[in-house]
């Protein structure tokens, strides 16, 4: 029993990618569960040899997608009714419905293409795009563009940099002098700006409090 249940949370076993769509399909619909670790998660079991890449994305496709589409209908059918119940009530607050509305505003249908890379804000776009009427073939249009980048890469990428470890802590190694460098010159700038500017706005204000009589003299 025991091993079976560790082939399942492990990828060896086929109702592992049931669990990948089910738990991706949560989150999209406000469970206080991350997308992306999962993603992660799935990407190194792929590259541990343990699930298969040829599985995972199309899986994680079809459930990101589907919740995006769900948390559009609701926008659309419910919209501020909903903000009020668990778990969209943690997630859908006033102050981020308004926000991506101002985004909406300024970007259009981009603004939905540009949340994919969003983490924590997805869902909140994706059920204001609902309430604002958005039409959904442009809205999933978009959705779909953005998907088939962050989620191909997201699990490609883990093999590749776990793949590589020995050389990525090379690289760092490498340039790590030269990050603390750029960092203290940047920290240093920003300082000595503050005491010039600071500096500045006293002798501002000390030229406003004398009187202008002591000032011809």
């Amino acid at each position: 029993m025991r091993d079976q249940i560790q082939s399942l949370l492990l990828g060896g076993h086929p109702l592992f990618y049931g669990i990948v769509f089910v738990s991706l399909l949560l989150c999209g619909l406000g469970f206080p569960m991350s997308a992306d670790l999962i993603l992660l998660t799935g990407g190194y079991l792929a590259f541990a040899g343990k699930a298969r890449l040829v599985y995972l994305i199309p899986t994680a496709m079809t459930a990101v997608l589907l919740s995006d589409t769900l948390m559009f209908l609701i926008g659309s059918g419910f919209g501020a009714k909903l903000l009020k119940a668990w778990p969209l009530s943690k997630v859908l607050t006033a102050e981020r419905i308004a926000a991506a509305e101002c985004s909406f505003q300024k970007s259009g249908y981009r603004y939905i293409f540009t949340a994919r890379f969003l983490p924590g804000l997805r869902t909140v776009v994706f059920f204001t795009g609902g309430m604002l009427r958005l039409n959904y073939s442009r809205f999933i249009l978009f959705d779909f563009a953005g998907a088939c980048i962050t989620i191909p890469g997201t699990l490609i990428a883990v093999g590749l940099v776990a793949g590589n470890v020995e050389r990525v802590l090379a690289f760092l190694k490498k340039f790590q002098t030269a990050a603390l460098i750029a960092v203290g010159v940047f920290v240093a700038g920003s300082v000595a700006s503050r005491l010039v500017s600071a500096s500045r706005r006293r002798s501002e204000i000390s030229q406003r409090q004398i009187p202008e009589g002591n000032r011809e003299e």
